[in-house]
């Protein structure tokens, strides 16, 4: 492959738990930390295999911390564009039909578009 960085944050989320979790739409309102993981390879032909590498270890990842197949609230994911395409709701957990309605209400036009579709599924 090439090289590989896999990266923790930590940082206190006091703050963030301390509103109830129905106040607002965003979802991440536990004690939740990130973990980033990066790669640099030379050779475009192994586009395919570092990203399936990716998805698998991101899946170990969230099965070791106890996310995956949890039927409690889910806090969603980091977004960004490399994520490709991602559903409403593991992108904004169990506040992706609160987000919808709110852009139905305040921005039913979709005048601030963005690369992810709040307004409809893909």
């Amino acid at each position: 492959m090439g090289r590989f960085t896999l990266s923790f944050e930590f940082f206190p989320t006091e703050v963030l738990r301390s509103a109830p979790t129905d106040l607002t739409a965003f979802a991440n309102r536990g004690e939740h930390y990130c973990a980033v993981t990066a790669f640099e390879w030379p050779d475009p032909a192994q586009d395919k295999d570092v990203a399936r590498f990716n998805k698998q270890l991101c899946s170990h990842l969230k099965m070791a911390s106890g996310t995956k197949g949890n039927k409690g609230v889910s806090p969603g994911v980091y977004l960004n564009p490399e994520n490709g395409k991602v559903e409403l709701e593991t992108m904004f957990g169990d506040r992706a039909a609160q987000l919808q309605s709110l852009k139905k209400k305040y921005d039913p036009q979709n005048v601030f578009p963005t690369w992810h579709s709040i307004l409809s599924k893909k």
